[in-house]
């Protein structure tokens, strides 16, 4: 762990019942304690503005804090050249492994509460190890996203090859249409031919009956 004390202090509260449900100091510092505390009180006091990241800076270095719509407080004040993103994932990481809902009848944190902050607070301490977990990390996402996209292209593979087959089975059918109306077609149009040569037929009779057969008697 790096000797500087990245951390400085961080608190978890409840503005709703105003009770702060633990603090955590890595440092010996009255100043920042006390200037914690009232901000935490003002916040208690005002309008609750619920998951908005806000950041304000202490003689000892920036404050970190944020509320949620449960009223749960989580309030961090670390050095002035400590990376903000890696603040606000502590805050994410703390959040996310409930530690929150540790607490005794007092309602605050319990033995087990603080041990698992201890632990997480030391993890962010060392700003080198927080990168090289974030660096590992980054690159099990980057695998995790190419097999997800590798398994989205064998679906969409076997898709495209569903609708193919779709599409040739419908042409299938669509050629048997074709052929059996153009069959249909073909007697309807011999029936025309025979009806028109039937009727030329019969003409020819008739103008023979009329012009030819009278001269011969």
């Amino acid at each position: 762990m790096s000797n500087q004390a990245n951390i400085k202090l961080v608190l978890i509260g409840n503005t709703d019942s105003k009770q702060i449900m633990t603090e955590f100091t890595s440092v010996k510092n009255d100043q920042m304690k006390n200037d914690s505390h009232m901000i935490f009180n003002k916040i208690c006091q005002g309008k609750a503005n619920y998951n908005h990241r806000n950041k304000i800076q202490l003689n000892q270095g920036y404050a970190y804090f944020i509320t949620y719509p449960d009223n749960r407080l989580y309030f961090v004040v670390a050095e002035p050249a400590y990376s903000e993103r890696v603040v606000w994932d502590m805050i994410d990481v703390i959040d996310k492994e409930n530690i929150f809902l540790l607490v005794n009848d007092k309602g605050e944190l319990n033995a087990n509460g603080k041990q698992a902050l201890k632990a997480i607070i030391d993890k962010y301490q060392d700003i080198s190890k927080v990168n090289k977990i974030k660096e590992i990390n980054d690159d099990l996402s980057e695998i995790r996203d190419e097999m997800h996209n590798n398994i989205k292209k064998a679906s969409d593979n076997i898709l495209n090859v569903q609708e193919l087959d779709d599409k040739a089975y419908k042409i299938k059918l669509n050629a048997v249409s074709f052929k059996t109306d153009a069959k249909r077609l073909e007697r309807i149009s011999w029936w025309q031919n025979c009806k028109w040569t039937l009727i030329l037929i019969a003409l020819v009779v008739v103008l023979l009956l009329i012009f030819v057969v009278p001269r011969f008697w």
